[in-house]
C-alpha cells in the first residue's frame, strides 16, 4: 500500500549555489525581468532570469547550454548547410 506522498523542499538557498553564481546573481539580478550575464563554467555556459525579487524571496529560471568540441560543432555546421543547400537546389 502507498503511503501518503512525501513533500520535500525543492528549494535552492545562495548556501548551496557555486559563490561565484549567488555573487553574479545577487549583483545582477536586481528586479524581476533582469537577465545576467553569460556565465562559462568547464562544461557549458549559464544565464539566469529573475522572475520575482521580494526582501525574503528570489525566484530565478535558468538555461544551461553544453559546450561541444569543434570538431562536433564543425559537423553539425556542415549537416545544417547541406540542409539548406538541399531546399535551394533547382
Amino acid at each position: 500500500m502507498l503511503g501518503a506522498p512525501v513533500e520535500r523542499d525543492t528549494n535552492f538557498y545562495f548556501e548551496d549555489v557555486d559563490s561565484e553564481r549567488a555573487r553574479v546573481v545577487k549583483a545582477q539580478l536586481r528586479e524581476a525581468g533582469d537577465t545576467s550575464a553569460v556565465i562559462e563554467t568547464n562544461s557549458g555556459f549559464i544565464v539566469f532570469q529573475a522572475k520575482e525579487i521580494t526582501d525574503e524571496i528570489m525566484t530565478v529560471i535558468s538555461v544551461s547550454i553544453a559546450k561541444r568540441s569543434y570538431e562536433i560543432w564543425l559537423k553539425e555546421q556542415n549537416r545544417i548547410t547541406s540542409s539548406i543547400r538541399g531546399v535551394f537546389q533547382i
